[in-house]
């Protein structure tokens, strides 16, 4: 599985349509941007977790401060 910018950039300006053999072949960064955006959530707030759990791995993130 190769990491696909193509899908990210279209997952973020459309909702693409994609077969089950192509959904197959996506990475998991696609897979989530896909799947969010067909559940109608709103790509300010997934991008905002996405930073969180970045910041969080990266040990940047404090529950009690937020971001640092």
């Amino acid at each position: 599985m190769k990491v696909n910018f193509t899908m990210w950039q279209k997952a973020l300006n459309i909702i693409p349509e994609v077969s089950k053999e192509e959904w197959d072949q996506l990475d998991l960064v696609s897979r989530w941007l896909i799947s969010n955006a067909r559940r109608g959530a709103d790509h300010d707030f997934s991008f905002s977790r996405l930073a969180g759990i970045f910041a969080f791995r990266d040990h940047a993130f404090h529950l009690e401060l937020g971001w640092l």
